[in-house]
């Protein structure tokens, strides 16, 4: 009995925190005694919070080892097969060019890999809102604001699955002859962040130095940038485009009801073309428009993207909704955004499908830059932007939540952090490694693909 005693004490010690709670509504019910609803609604919020910190009371113990073996095999990308998918040589070329980028195209894989690691602690750590996909690079600046966005891979999971792709993403900044770059102290620094988050959210964090200095860099004016984003404009077949300005209908109508002060005039399409951005989505479906903006002068036209919204495949700790899926960018804009785009929606562009997969809709903002690995110039700047990062990530899951539950929300979330915090660090660590391992080999596929197809 002695060891099965020793086993439950420290599951007694997180009931006997119940003081710190609601021990007077569970008290009421345990006695019958009349309680209003709001008690009841407390106790089911209080009970659920410490069923998912059981973890964080548990005395820690060894963290399940992550085969590397297994992490290498599940970051393996041949340039063929994504050649196949529809990747451009220009694609191919940039994820050959650097492991960050190899890295960019493996959100998903990523995710199962960190899901497999702490399965075994899987019942220990609180569901969550995480970003899905966050790394160094997400990170986006504009006249008036700064901090992660592109919202696409938001769900439901616990939050190693933020803490460890965003520090792995700052093992792969620091690749290769850079400044002097200590991937540690910046995840140390993110770390830090992100518990600092969770306990004063509302805290006003000073901006990173990096974003003063590239707000310095001068920027287009709107001939200038409209110009630019018409260059971004692939041609779109006639069909297509027939299909597409019949759906933006829909979207107009939809944003003339949620948005009354917005004239339906102002999203009038003057040009309309297929997008080929980015990297970890760049096989993804995307249009750029150009619409006619408040008046009819060309100088205060709107650039908006429109983005395919498919739910992402299998990652077992993330748990996304079946349906409804194109509000969730959306709903992840604003909980857990620093921006709201001036137009920000969802348009059913293909009406083709039995099941339509929606497009979420943003429009882009002048000056608007995503900070590149090639932008950091110091040491100092990446411990500053992952510290801003780790803040903004952990104070979306409590910066908004009523005053009785937000300790409870930290409670459970602070020990989550403190369970998982050294294993986050190694197998960060770990993962980067196996990513350059098969960057490597994917880089040497891709330059003798290149020579085989220029000495047939």
């Amino acid at each position: 009995m002695a060891p099965a005693t020793d086993e439950l004490r420290p599951l007694l010690g997180c009931f006997g925190a119940l003081r710190r709670y609601d021990v007077t509504a569970i008290r009421s019910i345990v006695l019958w005694a009349p309680i209003d609803m709001p008690s009841i609604l407390r106790v089911m919020v209080t009970t659920v919070a410490l069923v998912a910190s059981h973890g964080a009371c548990v005395s820690s113990t060894p963290p399940r080892a992550s085969s590397g073996d297994d992490a290498s095999r599940s970051f393996i990308l041949r340039p063929e097969e994504l050649g196949r998918q529809g990747a451009t040589d220009d694609l191919l070329e940039r994820l050959a060019k650097h492991p960050y980028a190899y890295f960019r195209a493996l959100a998903e894989p990523f995710a199962r890999r960190v899901c497999a690691h702490f399965n075994d602690q899987r019942w220990m750590l609180p569901m969550v809102t995480v970003h899905g996909d966050a790394h160094v690079e997400q990170f986006v600046l504009t006249r008036n604001a700064y901090g992660l966005e592109d919202f696409d891979q938001v769900g439901f999971g616990p939050a190693v699955l933020d803490l460890v792709r965003f520090s792995s993403s700052i093992h792969l900044v620091c690749y290769g002859p850079r400044f002097d770059c200590r991937p540690e102290a910046a995840i140390t620094r993110f770390l830090d962040g992100y518990a600092a988050g969770i306990q004063d959210p509302n805290r006003a964090v000073p901006s990173p130095s990096i974003v003063d200095r590239l707000r310095r860099t001068p920027h287009s004016n709107p001939r200038e940038f409209l110009s630019w984003a018409e260059s971004k404009m692939l041609p779109v077949d006639d069909g297509v485009e027939a299909n597409v300005r019949r759906a933006w209908a829909i979207f107009v109508r939809y944003m003339a009801e949620v948005t009354p002060d917005l004239d339906p005039m102002a999203l009038q399409i003057i040009r309309v073309g297929r997008l080929k951005m980015g990297i970890g989505s760049a096989l993804v479906d995307k249009f750029l428009f150009r619409v006619r903006g408040p008046t009819d002068g060309a100088h205060d036209d709107l650039i908006l993207e429109a983005k395919r919204q498919s739910l992402p495949g299998h990652v077992p700790c993330l748990s996304l909704p079946p349906v409804g899926g194109m509000l969730r960018p959306v709903v992840a804009t604003a909980q857990l955004g620093r921006r709201r785009p001036a137009i920000l929606g969802y348009a059913p562009l293909d009406e083709t499908e039995d099941r339509p997969e929606h497009f979420w809709v943003q429009s882009w903002t002048p000056g608007y830059a995503e900070v590149s690995i090639d932008d950091l110039q110091s040491q100092r700047e990446l411990d500053e932007l992952a510290y801003d990062a780790g803040h903004q990530l952990g104070a979306a899951n409590t910066g908004r939540a009523p005053r009785w539950l937000k300790p409870q929300l930290q409670w459970v979330q602070l020990r989550a952090l403190e369970r998982t915090r050294n294993d986050v660090t190694q197998v960060s660590k770990a993962f980067a490694e196996a990513i350059i391992e098969q960057w490597r080999a994917f880089r040497l596929a891709h330059s003798d693909a290149q020579s085989a197809s220029h000495n047939p």
